[in-house]
């Protein structure tokens, strides 16, 4: 079982082994339909499963919960992938190397605005929990553009322009209980290696941005298709990182493909990726 303390103490290339294995074994035959998200009926159920279930994703460390409906970016694919250091690794924690999965989707209907990009990556690590990162380019979306990989991503978000995106900001700080909830923790990456290791004088993060190495356009059909014709090996995005407010940007690292993208019931109902408040572990 992967909740188990026997997964947990696994190495970080077995755990991706074991999780890329469920991913592959429920791999969709068709494709579901994108949820239609428009509308007060729709806008009322994310708000009470939001208020009934958001805490959760904030407190439980485990690669996996019970199947369940995400309540926000539903649908993606995930891949097998690699978190490749530079030449002369500075950053710390997993940003030093690590193996990985990273699920990319939408966060909702693509022609109803919901076309905005986002990227989970889970940092496995030797005998502890996974280490995960949540990154966006913003929540108003890229207004008709389907260009994936047109922006960069990032932990700290603009402030949405969007009705929509105004509305959700005093129910997301209300559940994530943080004053500004589209600024997003990083200092966790530095804590420990991928070993396991305790970095005793990390350097964290006050903002990564992942700048995108390719482009995909969408001229027909669905993001997941489009996404699924990447291959093995390919550099996804350039990683950087900023260590104060007003700090310059520096090089970390790339994240590489190991494995084609998948569209799989594990990889959207069961798969977890940990939030994690700012300052809170």
């Amino acid at each position: 079982m992967i909740d188990t303390p026997e997964y947990e103490s696994r190495a970080a290339e077995e755990k991706q082994t074991i999780l890329w294995r469920e991913v592959l074994g429920s791999r969709y035959a068709d494709l579901p339909a994108l949820r239609r998200s428009a509308g007060p009926l729709q806008a009322l159920r994310l708000v009470g499963g939001l208020l009934r279930r958001g805490r959760r994703t904030y407190s439980s460390r485990t690669d996996v919960l019970e199947p369940r409906t995400k309540l926000s970016h539903p649908f993606g694919v995930v891949a097998a992938a690699e978190f490749r250091a530079g030449p002369d690794p500075r950053a710390g924690g997993v940003l030093d190397g690590a193996p990985a999965l990273v699920r990319l989707s939408i966060s909702g209907h693509p022609e109803e605005g919901g076309y905005s990009p986002s990227m989970t990556l889970k940092f496995l690590i030797d005998g502890f929990p996974s280490v995960n990162l949540h990154l966006m380019t913003s929540i108003d979306g890229q207004q008709g553009e389907y260009d994936f990989f047109r922006d960069p991503l990032t932990n700290i978000l603009p402030v949405p322009a969007s009705p929509a995106g105004k509305l959700s900001a005093p129910l997301l700080a209300r559940i994530i209980g943080q004053e500004n909830p589209f600024r997003m923790d990083v200092d966790h990456l530095a804590f420990r290696d991928r070993t396991g290791a305790i970095c005793y004088d990390p350097k964290p993060p006050h903002q990564v941005v992942f700048r995108p190495k390719l482009s995909l356009p969408r001229t027909a059909g669905d993001f997941r298709e489009a996404l699924s014709t990447i291959p093995p090996a390919t550099e996804l995005y350039e990683a950087w990182v900023r260590y104060s407010a007003d700090g310059d940007l520096t090089r970390a690292g790339t994240v590489v493909t190991s494995t084609e993208f998948v569209a799989s019931d594990f990889g959207d109902r069961v798969l977890h990726f940990h939030h994690r408040r700012w300052g809170v572990d």
